[in-house]
């Protein structure tokens, strides 16, 4: 291997015309990061969007299973039940995605000063298809507890889950 490196360093070296390997440019890598300078992975903006709608989500369908309205609206009305979730999940959508725009607009550029590059468009496409994949999630997943107080039990343990994942 050593003898097919030297062979391959000279015969690039005669292909250039030069005589040494000082005499090439060096190329040096150098790692620049504009935020977060200490590249601390904490928490994305993902896990705090998935968080979020894990609370609200949570919330909303416990507290309805309290008070039994959901059991009406689904007795008594005529929708059919995707009618009735389909707003539900909306709606978490788009409180979740005002959160993300007043976040970027509101703290990340005017108190932070990040520089925003790329495509706001797109990154807030993302942002609704996260919202709402997650919230229709985890609108199946807080039919399990009875109570607003068991969902926030499942909130604490999802984010003592999530956290345990980044350290």
């Amino acid at each position: 291997m050593h003898i097919t490196g030297q062979f391959g360093t000279a015969l690039a070296l005669a292909c250039l015309g030069a005589g040494t390997l000082e005499t090439l440019p060096v190329i040096r890598e150098e790692q620049c990061a504009w935020f977060n300078p200490n590249q601390n992975s904490g928490f994305s903006h993902l896990e705090l969007l998935m968080m979020a709608t894990l609370l609200l989500s949570c919330g909303t369908v416990a507290r309805e299973k309290e008070r039994g309205t959901i059991e009406q609206l689904l007795l008594v009305s005529p929708l059919t039940p995707l009618q009735i979730l389909v707003p539900k999940v909306l709606a978490m959508t788009l409180v979740v995605l005002a959160g993300s725009m007043m976040s970027v607009f509101a703290v990340l550029g005017p108190v932070f000063h990040v520089l925003i590059k790329g495509s706001l468009t797109l990154f807030f496409a993302l942002t609704a298809l996260s919202g709402f994949t997650s919230s229709r999630l985890e609108h199946f997943i807080a039919t399990v507890p009875r109570t607003l107080l068991l969902g926030g039990a499942v909130f604490c343990v999802g984010v003592w889950r999530i956290r345990r994942q980044f350290e």
